[in-house]
């Protein structure tokens, strides 16, 4: 672990969760500087993306601050501490890595989901404003960050964007033409080629549509669509109506015809695999106008990362795979450390750890993005005792560090998600309120702070638990 690039503590619940009662500046410092003491090199906020007029608009008001000025209220802090390392680390202070979203992704702060906007590209999102997702985007690099920025600094938005965590079910009435190929009419329905979607009937689909059955549209207009019996033949098409594998249809129909499908943050595969390439190009652009040296990842959800669900050429963009993993990949039960340690090796060889086939991470540099300790996260009764608590955590500690990174693997970057109080995940404990807060770290804090600030680490309280790296896996 101390030879990792990048060791973050994630403050998600500090700066995200409290929009609308933020922590003072003065406690923003405290908390800081406590999270410094465990050898971090970057603390991961995540202050939505959103332009504050968003918020406001909703019915949020964020407070005391706006959301550009709380966002980089929180880059200064971060800015100004100093890291234990010194000079030689990133000039001796920590910097920040972005890890908001956009409040629609989520429906957040009384922001209903958003499945209509465009994505959009680097070339027109100066002047784009809200119309796209890059405009968005480029509002809060050069509004919300602006001057706020330092060398060092990573910009990892809209982490698990893709993830079904947040789907919104929709079923409307369309209708359909009896035609070679069958166009979908559906009033202003907002969806993007590529978006799957099924059909169900009261009496009769024509022949051609099955019920039940997921195709992709492709978009003709604003108020129609095409289907295809495959993604990329729907992409491929691009509201041409002439492309492989569209569908056809003939014969009788009747009733009312129903469409369905889910939709979260821009609801489709292929326009998340769009759309980061181009936010990657917005900040390489930022990064020049304000001479700086930065960073740009995205934080997948592992699951998609291993099934290929997400194509090589996002990493290959990044040089990078970045992936928040709670174990668990193979089953409930696979979450002891040397599981962990054989999901992460497995990724790296393009190979799916639950089996199916390879992926598109294969042989690329590796970013954990998010892991705690939950309850879920960790075996059976580990919770139940400090010492069991502790004994796993240096397992799980020291399997990444003498299998995973370097000199050993390819892992260049962890961040723990638990940089706040009272949860099972915390690595600190608190005292006092708003700018009498004392932040101090607690036994899991000075456990991660062994294995993030000193290459020797001392396993005496681990006595008896050998481990032995092998070439895929390590065991106890």
């Amino acid at each position: 672990m101390y030879n990792l690039t990048y060791k973050s503590i994630d403050v998600m619940k500090k700066s995200k969760d409290t929009l609308t009662a933020q922590l003072s500046t003065a406690e923003k410092q405290a908390l800081v500087s406590c999270l410094a003491s465990l050898g971090i090199t970057h603390i991961a906020m995540s202050v939505p993306l959103d332009a504050n007029s968003v918020i406001t608009g909703a019915g949020t008001t964020p407070s005391p601050n706006t959301i550009e000025g709380e966002v980089q209220d929180w880059c200064d802090v971060i800015h100004a501490q100093q890291n234990v390392y010194g000079s030689s680390v990133y000039g001796g202070y920590l910097k920040v890595i972005h890890r908001g979203t956009f409040s629609g992704v989520e429906n957040i702060w009384s922001v209903p989901y958003d499945r209509n906007t465009p994505g959009g590209t680097a070339a027109s999102s100066s002047t784009d404003g809200a119309t796209t997702w890059c405009g968005r985007f480029y509002n809060y690099l050069y509004n919300s960050v602006g001057n706020h920025v330092a060398t060092g600094d990573i910009f990892a938005p809209i982490p698990e964007g893709t993830t079904n965590a947040f789907p919104t079910s929709h079923s409307n009435t369309v209708t359909m033409t009896i035609a070679s190929p069958c166009v979908v009419t559906q009033t202003a329905h907002g969806l993007l080629t590529g978006t799957a979607i099924s059909f169900t009937t009261s009496i009769l689909l024509p022949t051609g549509v099955v019920s039940g059955t997921t195709y992709y549209l492709s978009k003709k207009d604003a108020n129609s669509y095409y289907l295809f019996d495959t993604q990329a033949h729907a992409i491929a098409d691009n509201g041409a109506g002439t492309g492989t594998g569209i569908v056809n249809s003939s014969g009788a129909q009747a009733g009312t015809q129903t469409s369905t499908y889910s939709d979260w943050f821009i609801a489709t595969q292929s326009a998340y695999l769009a759309l980061f390439p181009e936010f990657h190009t917005m900040v390489t652009t930022y990064a020049a106008a304000k001479s700086k040296t930065l960073v740009f990842m995205s934080h997948n959800n592992f699951s998609e990362v291993a099934t290929g669900y997400l194509s090589s050429g996002l990493f290959s963009d990044q040089s990078l795979v970045g992936a928040d993993y709670y174990g668990q990949r193979r089953g409930s039960t696979f979450v002891e450390a040397r599981d962990y340690v054989y999901d992460w090796q497995q990724l790296y060889a393009g190979h799916d750890p639950n089996g199916g086939g390879g992926n598109g991470a294969g042989g690329i540099n590796q970013f954990w993005g998010e892991w705690g300790d939950l309850a879920s996260a960790v075996p059976s009764g580990v919770e139940g005792s400090t010492l069991t608590w502790t004994n796993f955590l240096n397992d799980f500690y020291r399997g990444i560090k003498e299998n995973l990174v370097a000199p050993y693997g390819p892992l260049i970057g962890f961040n723990y998600w638990g940089g706040w109080e009272g949860q099972d995940t915390s690595i600190v404990d608190k005292t006092g309120s708003g700018s009498s807060s004392v932040y101090t770290p607690n036994f899991r804090g000075l456990i991660l702070k062994k294995y993030y600030s000193n290459p020797q680490v001392d396993y005496a309280e681990n006595v008896g638990r050998n481990f032995i790296k092998s070439g895929s896996n390590f065991s106890n």
